[in-house]
């Protein structure tokens, strides 16, 4: 156990907060917000969209908890998920919702149990194992190292005034990927511009040795090996290259199926459902593939134009004439009839190489750009953690040797808690809390 700041003191989990129990029947609750651990941010504090117990047909008893409380998710707890709320409703069996004591402020706990140093103790309490679960009595003589409850409020000042600076940062940085889209698909008008009006046009059936799908079926050729089955989830908009981060695989199908379905290099492939309208840009180094009904196939009659032809059906030029077909009554759809009938300019190969590696240059300094974005909002990650670490080592804000130290607080409140119940003095809480802690009793 390591050495603490003046003032302070270990604490176990129960000195400072109350496991709440109030099991009630959905029944009577239909109309109260319903949580559930996956309604809670991962370490973030943050509550996620969530809904109603007769929203989400809820059967087996709940926890009720009231305004003040920290709901905190026993389920996975190397998780990190806990948050304060400031409303009734009902949570998951899965979670705990805690009151805390005259010792902690709410805030300063729940720092804490979302906190790479609670982590660290969950996971030396089970022997340094990953948790499935903590009981009660495992998280009642959990170790916490508890400062002064005034040190406490300048902590929770500090980090939360520390932690609105990372929030403005990441709403910065997540406006990043819509620019990076926006400014892609600029690039694409740009280099596309007026061509379908100064160029001669022919059509991408004429181009095209055949256009073709998938047919229903291929359920029964799924395999854990061999080729790449391309369906809508691997083709992107705006990046004609396919993402393999979802990757299904089929046995190689016999008879006219698999010879019809079988991509070869600089092939295009083009939603016709769903979100319809991606084009990608088959590659060499993909191997054996195979499309499914979801995905038209188009042979080129000169493959060489592959990459000129996939970015101009990406551009705003060539999407606006895939979507002005889209026949779906009642869900979107492209015929192979309209993907053939999509009008396409004729220009050199030459010139075709020039515009394609214009706007492959340009698409990868804007890659470079986006993955700098993606390493900025890790550091920020990083600093919270580092922030919250620095906290719980006493070092984010000065001691002040006037601060009741943490362990009188801890023998005082203990020899309150002796005393016959008129001779207490009253708790130090809010009239919000008071009123939900009455009504929960």
């Amino acid at each position: 156990m390591s050495d603490l700041p003046n003032g302070w003191a270990w604490a176990r989990f129960e000195d400072v907060a109350d496991i709440a129990q109030n099991l009630v029947a959905p029944s009577k609750v239909l109309d109260l917000p319903h949580i559930a651990p996956n309604h809670i941010g991962s370490g973030n504090r943050q509550l996620l969209p969530y809904s109603t117990v007769r929203a989400d047909a809820v059967i087996s008893s709940k926890q009720r908890f009231y305004p003040g409380q920290i709901l905190f998710t026993k389920i996975r707890p190397y998780l990190l998920k806990s948050v304060l709320v400031d409303f009734e409703g009902v949570c998951s069996a899965d979670m705990y919702p805690l009151w805390t004591k005259d010792t902690a402020e709410p805030k300063y706990l729940l720092y804490w149990l979302t906190s790479p140093d609670f982590r660290d103790v969950i996971a030396h309490e089970q022997g340094r194992t990953v948790l499935p679960k903590i009981n009660q009595a495992a998280l009642n003589r959990t170790l916490m190292a508890l400062p002064p409850l005034p040190e406490q409020r300048r902590i929770v000042a500090k980090i939360e005034n520390l932690s609105a600076n990372s929030r403005r940062a990441r709403q910065h940085l997540d406006h990043i990927p819509r620019l990076v889209e926006k400014y892609k698909q600029a690039i694409l008008t740009a280099a596309f511009r007026g061509q379908l009006q100064t160029c001669i046009t022919t059509t991408l059936g004429d181009c095209s040795d055949f256009v073709t799908s998938g047919s229903r079926g291929w359920a029964k050729y799924y395999s854990d090996t061999g080729p790449k089955f391309i369906r809508v989830g691997n083709v992107q908009r705006t990046d004609i290259s396919l993402n393999w981060d979802d990757t299904q695989r089929v046995a190689p199908p016999d008879g006219s199926e698999g010879q019809r379905t079988n991509v070869r290099p600089n092939d295009l492939v083009i939603t016709i459902t769903a979100d319809l309208g991606r084009v990608g840009l088959v590659t060499s180094d993909i191997g054996p593939a195979y499309v499914n009904q979801h995905v038209a196939l188009v042979r080129l009659k000169a493959p060489e134009n592959g990459p000129y032809l996939a970015w101009y059906l990406s551009s705003d030029i060539g999407q606006e004439q895939l979507l002005e077909k889209d026949r779906g009554a009642t869900r979107a759809g492209l015929g192979l009839e309209d993907i053939r009938a999509v009008s396409v300019p004729e220009i050199s190969l030459k010139d075709q190489q020039v515009i394609v590696s214009k706007i492959e240059t340009a698409f990868s300094w804007i890659d470079r750009l986006a993955a700098e974005t993606t390493s900025a909002r890790k550091l920020i990650d990083h600093l919270d953690q580092a922030i919250l670490a620095k906290a719980f080592r006493g070092e984010l804000v000065p001691q002040d040797p006037n601060d009741e130290p943490a362990s009188a607080l801890l023998e005082r409140i203990k020899a309150e808690q002796t005393l016959p119940v008129k001779r207490r003095p009253k708790a130090r809480k809010t009239t919000a809390v008071k009123k939900a802690r009455k009504a929960a009793n």
